[in-house]
C-alpha cells in the first residue's frame, strides 16, 4: 500500500515519491501544485497507508553544511498532515504517534527501517534538499493482548503473520498493514509480495500483480494497493500462495491455478504464465510452492509439477520443469507441504514423506543428500499436521507437540544449527495449529487461543515489540 509525499519548493518545483510501500511495489511520480513559502513543506496523503507510521527524515545542504531535519510522523487514521520544514527540530529527537512511539535516532538501522526508494533530490531556494521516505514496520504493538480470544486462525508468510479474527476482520504483523477487505474473511494466504483473502467463497487480492497473480482484472505488472475480487463462477474453500502463483480449491474435486508459469507450476502443460484461472480436475485440495504445486485427490493419491530442478515433483529424476501433473507412488496422503525446493508428504498413519533437495536436512531422514523419491522422516509416527518454510518444515504431533526439522535458526529449539532429524520445540505443548507457509518463522496457536512465534522476526512478525531474531517459541501480542 502506498501514500504519496509531495515536496515543493519556492521555485515551483515539486517531487512526489511513493512511501509505506511492500518491496515490489513501483514508486513512480505523481505530480502536485507547487508551494508558495521560501522553505520546503512536507505534504502527506495518508488514505491508503497501513496500519503503523510513516516516517520522512529530511536531509538539507546548505553552504556546503549538511543539515538534518528528523522525520515528521504520521499514524494510520490521519486523512492528511502536513509541516514546515523550518518548524521541525534538529537533531535526533522521537516524535509520538496515536498509536506509536519511533526513536527517529535509529531510521538508519537495518532492523528497524526498510529503504523504499533511492533519495530524490530536488534543488530550492534554500539549498539542496534531499528527501528520502523510509517505512518503520511494526515493532511495537499498543493494544497488549497476548491472549487473542476472538481469534479465529492465523497464516504466515514471507515477512508477515495475519491474524483472522472471529468477526472476519485481518490484523498485521510484519511488513505489511491490515487490510482493508469489503467483507468478512475466514483464511489469508501470502505470496512474495501480494496477498489474497477468502471469505464466504468468494476471493479478493492485492499487491504487486507480477506475471498475472491477481487475476485478470489487475494490469500485469501493476500494484493494487486495495483488495480486488478475483471473479467467476466459483465457490472458494481453499487458497494457497507459491512466489508469484496462486492455487485455489473451488470444490472436493476442483482446483485452479494462476499466475506465473515459467517452471509449469499451474499445471495447464504450458510454461506460459496466466492471469485466467486454469482448471485442475479431480482433486481434493492444493497446495502451492516457491515453484511447484502438489494436489491430492479424493483417494488419497498424490500428484505434483512445476519447478524439479532438485527432484521436488518427486518424478524419481530431476527436470527443469514439468508443466503437467505427474502420479507420486503414495497413498493414503492426508496433508501436504511445499518448501522452496523440497516436499513432504502426511499419511493418514502419522508418518511423514519428503524429497527433493535436502542441503539443510529438510527431510528428515538423518542426511543432507537430495532424495528423488519420497523418504520417510525419521522417527515421526504421531503427526496431525505439517507445514513448510523456505528450507524447514514442522509437524504438529498428538497430544499438541511440534516438531521441527531442517534450517537450524527456524526450528525454534534455540540452537542455530541445521537438524536433519525431527527435534522438538521446547515449552510447546497444547498445540492447536501450526502455521509457517515459504517464511522463515513459524507461529503456533495454543488451545487457550495464545500465539507463539519464532523465527525470523526483521519486520516485527513475531509479534513481540521488537524486531530480534526469537531462536525459541515467543508469546505474540496483537496489535
Amino acid at each position: 500500500m502506498s501514500a504519496r509525499a509531495l515536496y515543493c519548493g519556492a521555485a515551483g518545483l515539486c517531487v512526489a515519491t511513493a512511501a509505506c510501500m511492500g518491496p515490489h511495489e513501483d514508486a513512480g511520480a505523481d505530480s502536485g501544485p507547487a508551494n508558495s513559502e521560501d522553505v520546503a513543506n512536507v505534504e502527506v496523503a495518508l488514505s491508503a497507508i497501513p496500519t503503523g507510521v510513516l516516517c520522512v527524515k529530511v536531509t538539507t545542504t546548505v553552504s556546503g553544511q549538511a543539515v538534518t531535519t528528523p522525520l515528521l510522523t504520521v499514524s494510520s487514521g490521519q486523512s492528511s498532515t502536513s509541516l514546515s520544514l523550518g518548524q521541525l527540530p534538529l537533531g535526533a529527537a522521537a516524535f509520538t504517534g496515536s498509536a506509536y512511539a519511533v526513536a527517529c535516532a535509529s531510521v538508519t538501522t537495518a532492523t528497524q527501517a526498510a529503504w523504499i526508494t533511492d533519495p530524490v533530490t530536488t534543488t530550492l531556494a534554500a539549498g539542496t534538499v534531499t528527501v528520502v521516505p523510509l517505512t518503520f514496520r511494526k515493532i511495537n504493538p499498543v493494544t497488549v493482548s497476548a491472549n487473542f480470544d476472538s481469534l479465529a486462525n492465523i497464516s504466515v508468510g514471507s515477512g508477515t503473520t495475519f491474524a483472522v479474527m472471529t468477526d472476519g476482520t485481518v490484523k498485521s504483523l510484519g511488513w505489511t498493514g491490515s487490510p482493508v477487505l469489503p467483507q468478512s474473511v475466514s483464511q489469508v494466504t501470502i505470496g512474495n509480495g501480494w496477498q489474497c483473502a477468502r471469505g464466504a467463497g468468494r476471493l479478493w487480492c492485492w499487491g504487486y500483480n507480477a506475471n498475472g497473480v491477481l487475476g485478470p482484472s489487475v494490469a500485469l505488472g501493476a500494484t493494487q494497493n486495495t483488495p480486488v475480487e478475483v471473479t467467476g463462477a466459483f465457490n472458494f474453500t481453499d487458497i494457497s500462495a507459491g512466489d508469484s502463483h496462486v492455487c485455489v480449491t473451488v470444490s472436493s474435486v476442483n482446483t485452479f491455478c494462476w499466475g506465473a508459469n515459467g517452471s509449469g507450476q499451474i499445471g495447464n502443460g504450458t510454461l506460459t504464465n496466466s492471469a485466467i484461472p486454469v482448471q485442475l480436475t479431480n482433486y481434493a485440495s492444493i497446495v502451492a510452492g516457491s515453484n511447484h504445486t502438489c494436489a491430492i485427490s479424493p483417494d488419497g493419491t498424490l500428484a505434483c509439477w512445476g519447478a524439479n530442478t532438485f527432484g521436488q515433483t518427486g518424478k524419481g529424476s530431476t527436470s527443469t520443469a514439468e508443466p503437467y501433473p505427474l502420479a507420486i507412488a503414495l497413498n493414503d496422503v492426508a496433508r501436504i507441504a511445499l518448501g522452496a525446493d523440497s516436499t513432504c508428504a502426511m499419511r493418514a498413519d502419522g508418518t511423514i514423506r519428503c524429497w527433493g533437495s535436502g542441503e539443510s536436512g529438510q527431510l528428515g531422514n538423518g542426511t543432507t543428500t537430495a532424495k528423488l523419491v519420497p523418504t520417510q522422516v525419521t522417527g515421526l509416527t504421531d503427526a496431525v499436521d505439517i507445514v513448510a518454510g523456505f528450507h524447514h518444515y514442522c509437524a504438529r504431533r498428538l497430544g499438541g507437540l511440534v516438531s521441527c526439522w531442517g534450517r537450524g535458526p527456524m526450528l525454534g529449539n534455540g540452537v542455530g544449527d541445521d537438524s536433519s532429524v525431527p527435534v522438538q520445540v521446547p515449552g510447546l505443548t497444547n498445540v492447536a495449529q501450526i502455521r509457517a507457509h515459504l517464511s522463515s518463522h513459524t507461529c503456533a496457536e495454543l488451545t487457550d487461543r495464545s500465539v507463539k512465534c519464532w523465527g525470523s522476526n526483521l519486520y516485527g512478525t513475531i509479534g513481540d515489540g521488537t524486531v530480534t531474531f526469537a531462536s525459541l517459541p515467543t508469546l505474540a501480542k496483537l496489535p
